[in-house]
C-alpha cells in the first residue's frame, strides 16, 4: 500500500491521470469527488519510498483498488522528446490485466475511462476499441459529475449527493483554503501540492455540515 495512509479503512480509488500543472484543476476535482464520496484516492503520488521501482508501487496499489479512474487525454506527442506519453494507457493495461487474469476478487473491479475529445479518441490505441469513455473536455466539473456518477454510492450504500451540490461543496472549499493554509502558516500554492491539498480537504469534510 502507499506509504501516506496504510491502514485507512476506506476503499481506495486508483487515480491514473496526468500530474502537470495544465491537469492540476481537474485532477483537484476528482480528488475531490472521490474523498466527498467516502474514499482513498491513491495515486504514483501517494508512495515516496525511493527505495521502490515504479512498477512495484504501480501494481501493489492496482492490486488493492476495485475501482479506478484513468485519464487518456494526453497521449499525444510530446513536444520535447517527440514520443507518445505511453504512462496512462500503460497504466490502465496494467489494471485491466489484473482484472481478466487476477482471482475471484480483481474480477470484480470496475475503471472509468476519461478522454479529452471525442474527435481525439484512441486512433493509436485500437485495443481499446471497446472501451467507451467519458469525453471531459478539459473541464473540471466535467470529471466532477463523471466520477460522481461512476462512484454512485458511498461505500455503505448511501446515496452520494448530486454533482451541483458536491460542486457547490468544492468551491466553498477552494475559496476557504487560503485561510484554511494560512492558519498552519502555509501559503495557497504550499496548500495545493498533492499530499498538503489530500489533508486540507479531509479536515474540511470533516468539519462540514451534514458530514
Amino acid at each position: 500500500m502507499p506509504t501516506k495512509r496504510p491502514i485507512d479503512p476506506r476503499p481506495p480509488v486508483f487515480i491514473n491521470c496526468p500530474f502537470d500543472s495544465e491537469y492540476a484543476e481537474l485532477f483537484r476535482a476528482i480528488l475531490f469527488v472521490v474523498e466527498s464520496s467516502g474514499y482513498v484516492p491513491i495515486c504514483a503520488l501517494d508512495d515516496d519510498d525511493s527505495g521502490r521501482i515504479r512498477f512495484s508501487k504501480l501494481t501493489t496499489m492496482i492490486g488493492v483498488a476495485n475501482l479506478s479512474i484513468h485519464d487518456l487525454s494526453r497521449i499525444e506527442v510530446s513536444a520535447d522528446t517527440m514520443t507518445p506519453r505511453f504512462n496512462m494507457p500503460f497504466e490502465l493495461g496494467l489494471y485491466l490485466g489484473a482484472q481478466h487474469f487476477g482471482g475471484k476478487r480483481q474480477k470484480t473491479k470496475r475503471a472509468l475511462v476519461f478522454a479529452a475529445e471525442r474527435k481525439y479518441w484512441a486512433p493509436s490505441i485500437s485495443d481499446l476499441a471497446g472501451v467507451d469513455p467519458v469525453f471531459h473536455g478539459n473541464k473540471p466539473e466535467a470529471c466532477l459529475r463523471a466520477v460522481r456518477d461512476f462512484l454512485h454510492t458511498r461505500p455503505d450504500g448511501g446515496v452520494l449527493p448530486g454533482e451541483t451540490a458536491l460542486a457547490a461543496d468544492c468551491r466553498r472549499f477552494r475559496t476557504d483554503l487560503p485561510l484554511i493554509a494560512k492558519a498552519v502558516r502555509q501559503t495557497e500554492a504550499e496548500a495545493l501540492r498533492y499530499k498538503n491539498y489530500i489533508s486540507f480537504l479531509e479536515d474540511f469534510l470533516e468539519l462540514k455540515p451534514g458530514s
